[in-house]
């Protein structure tokens, strides 16, 4: 297995860094690629169904499988990993040799396919999966097909031959959609964060905001630095990494930005140092009260987000299951039902596709927002 080459991550980490600011994060950051590839090359030599590792032979399957991952972001590592996981351990209970599978064998396994569905008090059932989880299953297992071949280490892709479910027009993501709701939710969790006055709840506060007004996904939160947020003209624009690994930014609201400083305000307070040499993640853990050795100051992670947002939202009496893409679906709902322009919304959510930011469009067009009225007005 290929050494990750550190020029590579170094050059696009310099890139992003002031100049008396590179040295420890670039030192930094390269420590934590150097992990997750560690991460990831365990996980890998645990899948099953596959010949065992050959210290030799540097275009194994499960070499070429890290080589896969090793650009893909980490929220997509984890997802194609768990999915790649699931087909493997289908092949093995099957006695099949996943590199000699056929198309017939995928149908086969898309038939027995489930998904989890995790109850407020924990409870955790088995349903059928939605056509968008058995979707992105099939592409998952596909795209490592695909890589194999490329590579001489699979006979055929047969992912290729399965047929994908329709995919529905409108994303199925639960949003805060309602005017009320949405306003009264962010009402809350100001409110909370004044009446508590703790860095925890400022923090969190900031967390829920930015994901229900930048549309940005959890990970590229999670992973920004103080450092990165710049001023541009009238503009106070977030610097980001977000899917695939880009570059990309976006602009933060003046009230979204009023958060984090007065949650930055706290966190710098706490660690001695003013507020404009504050540095590291946006979202940081903070120090355990009863553990001495958590000091704090952990990137928040994508579980992170979802547990806290999923507490706060049920002590707001919210009734739906909201995830942290749940904000990023509500961004672009409540944009597009304010007549955002298609091209602005999907712009802001960094999608290839325009149909990819109009799933989210939930807009009844043949009511009153019907452009026959456009044509033929109703008399007053």
């Amino acid at each position: 297995m290929t050494e990750l080459e550190p020029t590579t991550a170094a050059a696009r980490i310099l890139a992003r860094q002031a100049p008396s600011q590179r040295a420890a994060v670039v030192g930094e950051e390269l420590l934590e690629a150097e992990r997750q590839r560690g991460r990831l090359i365990r996980a890998i030599a645990e899948l099953p169904a596959l010949p065992p590792p050959d210290p030799r032979d540097r275009y194994t399957p499960r070499a070429l499988t890290v080589t896969w991952l090793s650009g893909k972001s980490p929220h997509t590592q984890r997802g194609y990993l768990r999915e790649l996981n699931d087909w493997l351990h289908w092949c093995q209970a099957n006695q099949l040799d996943p590199l000699d599978a056929h198309g017939a064998d995928g149908d086969a396994w898309k038939a027995t396919m489930t998904a989890q569905r995790r109850a407020p008090d924990g409870t955790v059932t088995l349903r059928k999966p939605s056509a968008t989880t058995v979707k992105h299953r099939i592409d998952a297992v596909s795209s490592w097909y695909a890589y194999l071949l490329r590579h001489e280490r699979a006979q055929r892709n047969p992912m290729v031959a399965v047929t994908r479910p329709p995919v529905p027009a409108t994303s199925p993501l639960q949003v805060l959609d309602d005017d009320a709701d949405y306003h009264a939710f962010l009402e809350y969790i100001e409110e909370r964060a004044t009446r508590l006055g703790t860095e925890t709840a400022l923090r969190d506060t900031a967390l829920i905001r930015a994901l229900f007004t930048l549309a940005v996904r959890v990970t590229g939160l999670c992973t920004a630095r103080i450092e990165n947020i710049r001023r541009v003209g009238n503009h106070t624009n977030l610097h980001y990494t977000k899917k695939g690994g880009q570059d990309a930014h976006v602009p933060i609201g003046p009230g979204t930005l009023a958060t984090f400083e007065r949650y930055w305000a706290v966190r710098a307070e706490r660690e001695g140092v003013p507020r404009a040499k504050l540095s590291g993640p946006i979202l940081a853990s903070t120090p355990h009260p009863h553990q001495p050795r958590h000091t704090g100051g952990r990137a928040l992670t994508q579980r992170d987000a979802d547990r806290i947002l999923s507490r706060i939202a049920r002590e707001a009496g919210i009734t739906v299951r909201l995830s942290p893409h749940s904000g990023r679906a509500t961004v672009a709902t409540r944009a597009l039902r304010q007549g955002a322009p298609p091209r602005a919304v999907q712009a802001l959510l960094g999608v290839a596709s325009l149909d990819t930011a109009m799933r989210y469009d939930r807009t009844d067009y043949t009511g009153d927002r019907s452009p026959v009225y456009l044509l033929d007005p109703p008399t007053p």
